[in-house]
């Protein structure tokens, strides 16, 4: 008590009451991970290198985030997506003096999850001069689409090429340009079809016999030809062979029944242009065409001889 008459009390002290609270702690340093898409919302978040703020020493207060739990905004693909967090508690012997805030701010990403495709088929092709390849996506499935995700194979702009244009078997295809469709394309990416192969065959060489072959009659079938009465189909654009047979037969050595002119060709008779591999053609065994005897001009010797004059 104060006062000019202060000594002459005694003072009771007051019996009051008043509330302790919890002292609020946050947490700093946890991490949410990022993941690839499940077509779920949940979230993991790493607590590693967490740790409270606001604790008073010595105060035994730890995080206790066995029973936590963590959600994505959504369940689609995104970069820095928000993560909620909820279920962190405190442990420790003075766990009871302290309330916590659940971590806040906290980012992560939902990456695309990738997708391959089985059953597409690379295309044989006979050879012709390029490597462009052709594949057949008719059979061909997505692996890995989690139910019931709509994503489908858009092979509309795709482009395959083989490892060389040259005839071969077993020969590896590069596919590009597979993409996907369907509503739930944007949570997915597509590996490339890988694996295929197809075979190159040989292109096949026709040859005819063109310009008319005549020779005059000489008793006998024997034609003589050069690389300019030979005229081949099949060969591709850009490439050439010369005709080196110059030897042949007419079907008949008489001029009145002879109309056709027969060479017998080998491998060996086509010379391969620049740039021309032999090895990506096959060859025809002979040639035929119009060709004609022309009838042979025969001399008349005159031997002169004497007479006696008989008037």
């Amino acid at each position: 008590l104060g006062g000019t008459d202060a000594g002459n009390y005694s003072v009771s002290q007051p019996s009051l009451t008043a509330n302790i609270t919890a002292k609020a702690l946050s947490i700093s340093g946890a991490v949410a991970n990022s993941k690839t898409y499940d077509r779920a919302t949940t979230a993991t978040v790493s607590f590693t290198g967490a740790s409270l703020v606001g604790v008073i020493t010595p105060d035994a207060v730890n995080i206790d985030s066995s029973g936590y739990t963590a959600n994505f905004d959504t369940k689609d693909v995104g970069n820095t997506k928000p993560v909620t967090v909820g279920g962190v508690v405190l442990s420790g012997a003075d766990a009871g003096n302290y309330s916590v805030s659940q971590p806040s701010g906290l980012t992560a990403n939902i990456t695309a999850k990738d997708l391959t495709i089985s059953g597409a088929v690379a295309s044989n092709k006979t050879y012709d001069g390029n490597t462009t390849a052709t594949v057949d996506f008719t059979g061909a499935s997505l692996a890995g689409v989690i139910a019931p995700d709509m994503v489908t194979i858009n092979s509309s702009s795709f482009s395959a090429t083989v490892d060389t244009k040259n005839v071969g078997t077993a020969k590896p295809v590069t596919v590009t340009g597979v993409v996907l469709g369907g509503t739930d394309a944007s949570n997915y990416t597509v590996s490339q079809p890988s694996g295929l192969t197809a075979n190159i065959t040989a292109a096949t060489v026709t040859a005819s016999i063109i310009g008319d072959p005549t020779k005059a009659y000489d008793g006998n079938t024997n034609a003589t030809l050069t690389s300019a009465n030979f005229s081949l189909t099949g060969v591709v654009t850009g490439e050439s062979f010369t005709v080196t047979q110059t030897s042949g037969s007419y079907n008949s050595k008489d001029v009145a029944t002879v109309n056709t002119v027969t060479a017998s060709l080998a491998p060996g008779d086509f010379s391969p242009g620049l740039g021309t591999s032999a090895s990506n053609y096959t060859f025809p065994t002979s040639a035929s065409g119009a060709g004609h005897i022309s009838k042979a001009n025969a001399t008349v010797n005159v031997t002169a001889y004497t007479v006696t004059y008989d008037a």
